[in-house]
């Protein structure tokens, strides 16, 4: 039974993302809410680990994508630590079932209803089928119930969960779980549209369709891809220029985009149209970020920023920094040098030799 109206806590977001832009986040894939009661004496009482076999709570996940995952919320005993209250008790995330999908990220919030404000949640994780049975240990951190801001407490300092049910009153805990599956490839830039989010399989639609459209882009391999111009201007202030003498025209006009291919352009455009990227967006990030520039597409500019070290890797990692370089993004160029510093890779300066001790030379 769901805890009355009034005792629950509003939560703003899953968890905080770690880079800088605040509106990028994962694209996500599902989500369950669900209510769990159990008794505080029981967990209190516990002294060995079978005392809390019971208090478990599983469930399934994917019902959206048909891909099912079945997970487990269990408390868990620690035997080193004596004392509840003091991390006796643990509250602990499991993966019992994976149906083979692409690796994919879980979130996870646990509310427990109080006259005070309680949050516990694990940060986003990613998942294969090597978490299955590996529990992943979870710890509250105080939040107020208005200004989500925290209390005594830094994240770096959390609450073990027997801690928090030791200062709350009554004999049974509501525990609301709110539990989120996202797509750890795929990605939406939140300040990308201005329309509502109901609209975004339309307009998708539209541009998969050419339903409407009023403009022809003849890519480099001379295929043809429609699109609308009205969404187009909306989005970049180089297309609003473009088409500025030309939206009054019923003569349908056709731009030649030489420097993109067919994949690449209808990938960018897709993000013009719904504000994300497709998941296989790194194969051709150099049109990406190109056409972010060349258009001038600020959030996108934004984004190609914080994914390209996210996709760095040793075969790829000098193209990238490169790219980087050409187009000034000396903040994505600092992260992927550090990568290739750790990993021992360098790059080929003009006239320079590589380094004994390296892959090539060292970037200076």
């Amino acid at each position: 039974m769901a805890p009355p109206r009034n005792d629950l806590m509003a939560i703003a977001a899953l968890t905080i993302p770690e880079n800088p832009c605040k509106e990028l986040r994962h694209a996500i894939l599902d989500e369950n809410r669900y209510y769990w009661e159990t008794d505080k004496l029981e967990l209190m009482t516990a002294s060995k680990e079978s005392d809390l076999a019971g208090k478990c709570f599983i469930f399934r996940a994917g019902l959206k994508i048909d891909k099912m995952s079945r997970w487990k919320i269990s408390f868990v005993l620690d035997p080193t630590r004596p004392h509840f209250a003091h991390g006796r008790v643990n509250l602990c995330l499991e993966l019992l079932q994976y149906d083979g999908y692409d690796t994919g990220m879980a979130g996870l919030e646990v509310i427990l209803h109080s006259s005070q404000g309680w949050e516990w949640h694990f940060r986003k994780f990613n998942f294969t089928a090597n978490c299955e049975y590996k529990p992943v240990k979870g710890q509250f951190q105080r939040f107020e119930k208005t200004s989500y801001v925290t209390e005594t407490r830094s994240a770096s300092m959390p609450f073990p969960v027997d801690y928090v049910v030791s200062k709350m009153s009554g004999r049974y805990i509501q525990m609301t779980v709110a539990f989120t599956l996202y797509d750890a490839k795929r990605y939406i830039h939140e300040g990308a549209l201005t329309w509502d989010k109901k609209f975004k399989p339309d307009v998708l639609a539209m541009l998969n369709t050419g339903d409407g459209a009023d403009v022809t882009f003849q890519t480099r391999e001379g295929l043809l891809v429609h699109a609308h111009r009205l969404i187009l201007c909306e989005r970049s202030p180089v297309f609003d220029a473009m088409f500025a003498d030309t939206m009054k025209e019923s003569v349908i006009p056709v731009v030649h985009v030489e420097d993109m291919g067919t994949v690449g352009f209808r990938m960018f455009l897709k993000y013009v149209y719904t504000g994300e990227l497709d998941a296989a967006w790194w194969k051709y990030c150099d049109e990406i970020v190109n056409a972010a520039y060349k258009y001038n597409v600020a959030s996108l500019k934004d984004m190609c920023q914080e994914l390209l070290p996210i996709v760095c890797k040793e075969d790829n990692c000098v193209e990238l920094y490169q790219l980087a370089e050409v187009y000034g993004m000396f903040h994505t160029q600092r992260r992927i040098k550090r990568y290739m510093k750790r990993r021992n890779i360098g790059m080929m300066v003009d006239g320079g030799e590589p380094e004994e001790n390296s892959n090539m030379c060292r970037i200076q």
